[in-house]
């Protein structure tokens, strides 16, 4: 009984002079703190990758998808010294921080030029895998903020870009 009355003074004594298990702690706090202001800063941008969940400028960026999907794509724009053809009259931005989904990160965004709006539509190039050479184009949307409508044209936009864009893919190495 005594020893279990010890155990249980001494393990509070124990858990809070652990260093590493309080440094986790403030370090994992502090980096959800760091994203939460991220996002919100950027949803303040009109032109940032979080506009859509801003509700003073939905409206706009809904509107501003719907246009940019009806567009042709023979703009263009670069990502790591790749040219990417994208529609006319918008550009493509870096995200201010990477936007994680399933283990990828897409760090630029489209920003339409007309109306100055950053749209919901994400882009990432990456490595191909071991043996392949070249670049692969990966596409992303904000599920959340769409309505269906709004994905189904993200979705045909995105088909777009892909189609304009066939050359940019993994080919196996001929080693």
């Amino acid at each position: 009984m005594i020893k279990k009355i010890v155990l249980l003074l001494t393990l509070p004594l124990i858990l809070n002079s652990c260093e590493i298990m309080a440094g986790y702690a403030v370090l994992h706090t502090a980096n959800e703190g760091i994203k939460e202001m991220n996002r919100t800063s950027q949803s303040k941008k009109s032109g940032g990758e979080y506009a859509i969940r801003n509700k003073k400028y939905k409206q706009g960026v809904l509107m501003a998808l719907k246009n940019t999907s009806t567009r042709e794509i023979n703009g263009k724009g670069e990502i790591w010294k790749i040219e990417i053809s994208i529609p006319e009259n918008t550009e493509i931005k870096e995200n201010a921080k990477a936007i994680k989904t399933r283990e990828s990160y897409f760090n630029y965004h489209l920003t339409d030029l007309k109306t100055g709006y950053g749209l919901p539509i994400y882009i990432r190039i990456s490595n191909c895998s071991y043996g392949e050479t070249g670049k692969e184009l990966d596409f992303s949307y904000d599920i959340q903020n769409l309505d269906e409508e709004s994905r189904k044209e993200a979705r045909n936009l995105i088909e777009k870009i892909k189609e304009a864009n066939s050359d940019i893919k993994c080919e196996i190495s001929s080693k």
